[in-house]
Parts: C-alpha cells; sequence; structure tokens
C-alpha cells in the first residue's frame, strides 16, 4: 500500500511537476547551483532520493551515499525549510518530505568510514532528534584512537554512555 507521500508524488509527476532525467521520472526539491539536484523519484510506486547531474540519476542507496555529501555542506535548518517550501510547491506533504530524507543511513555511512572531516561534518548536521537512531554509529568514534582528540570529544559528547561504560 502506497504512502501518502508516496501517492503525493505519483500525483504531482502525473501532473506535469517533474522533469525525465535519465529515463526516470525526477522532481528537484533541493538545488545549490553546483549543478547537482536532489529530488524523489518514483521506483516501483515507491518515492526515493535521487541525485541528478549531467542527465544522469543516482538512487540514495548502499554504496550511493558518498553522492549525497553536498546536502550535509549546507545549514541543516536552512536545508529543512528549503525542503518543505519546495515541497508545498510541488504538492507534497511538507513533514513526511522532509522525513523520508535519509539523514540517518546518510550521516552513519560517513561515520563508519571514519573519514575525519566528513565524520566532523556529519556529526555538526545532526539535530537532538536524530542522535538515538545513530547512538550505535556515533558512540565507536569517542573511542577510536585514530581519529583526532577533538573529533573523540565531540562524539562522546553528543552520546549518552552507559554507567561504568
Amino acid at each position: 500500500m502506497a504512502g501518502i507521500l508516496d501517492t503525493a508524488l505519483a500525483a504531482a509527476l502525473e501532473s506535469g511537476a517533474s522533469e525525465t532525467v535519465d529515463g526516470r521520472p525526477f522532481l528537484t526539491l533541493l538545488d545549490f547551483g553546483t549543478g547537482r539536484r536532489y529530488g524523489l523519484s518514483l521506483v516501483d510506486g515507491e518515492a526515493r532520493w535521487a541525485r541528478a547531474l549531467d542527465g544522469v540519476v543516482v538512487l540514495f542507496g548502499p554504496g550511493t551515499e558518498r553522492r549525497f555529501l553536498e546536502v550535509l555542506e549546507h545549514d541543516r535548518r536552512g536545508v529543512d525549510d528549503r525542503l518543505e517550501a519546495a515541497a508545498a510547491a510541488a504538492g507534497l506533504p511538507g513533514e513526511e518530505t522532509l522525513f523520508s530524507f535519509p539523514v540517518d543511513a546518510l550521516v552513519a555511512a560517513l561515520l563508519d568510514e571514519r573519514n575525519p572531516s566528513d565524520c566532523r561534518l556529519a556529526l555538526s548536521w545532526l539535530l537532538p532528534t536524530d542522535l538515538r537512531g545513530l547512538r550505535e554509529h556515533i558512540a565507536p568514534l569517542a573511542d577510536d584512537s585514530s581519529l583526532p582528540l577533538d573529533l573523540r570529544d565531540f562524539a562522546a559528547h553528543l552520546t549518552v554512555r552507559p554507567a561504568g561504560g
């Protein structure tokens, strides 16, 4: 059964609110002026986040997370505001569209790579509501001696360590 966002996206695509990129319907929701555009595509009736660049669409998923890194280079609240406004303009439900952005999967993938600058960027982008779902990815950073001390301290600050641990 299709969800609210899936149904609204299908209607938006049928109304001509999107374009076809790489043979896929693509609705741009975030454009930072770099040529990369981020938005939604409908795959088997399901709304999926995608990135369009030079006529190629890449669906978000395992192995493609790094292609969405640019989103984290922008202020989180600004991105959320832009996303909600773009969703409203396209006739999509704002909250469902906002919550559909794969924050947890994107941040988890970057943290798991252990690149200090990407880890710092990812941790800085989080809101308090994101922390619970990412704790298992954040907590190990605090004990990773291969990372800079300030990054380990940042990760420790974002997680509540169990008593005695």
